[in-house]
């Protein structure tokens, strides 16, 4: 954050949403400094913002800024009930 004010940094904090915010303390935590750190968790503090509560949308905020369609995890309901058909993955087609 290289020429930005304490104000103008604690603004863009304050403008991020909650998983974005936990992305920052939990995956950026060692590139930044212990500053901007601070100001991360006065504001999680702030909003009252336990993040082991959203794990789901921080995932899918990671996967979101990383490009990804793949998701985390396999969920319960993928397992319960598996596809119908099954879809030949170099043609997109289904057997006859």
């Amino acid at each position: 954050m290289v020429g930005c004010s304490s104000a103008q940094i604690k603004t863009k904090i304050e403008l991020k949403s909650d998983p974005s915010l936990c992305y920052s303390m939990i995956y950026k935590q060692q590139s930044v400094s212990d500053k901007y750190l601070n100001l991360l968790l006065e504001e999680a503090l702030k909003r009252d913002l336990d993040c082991r509560l959203i794990e789901k949308e921080i995932l899918d905020f990671k996967n979101y800024i990383m490009g990804s369609s793949m998701p985390n995890s396999i969920t319960a309901d993928s397992t319960e009930s598996p596809p119908t058909e099954i879809v030949h993955p170099v043609t997109g087609q289904t057997p006859r």
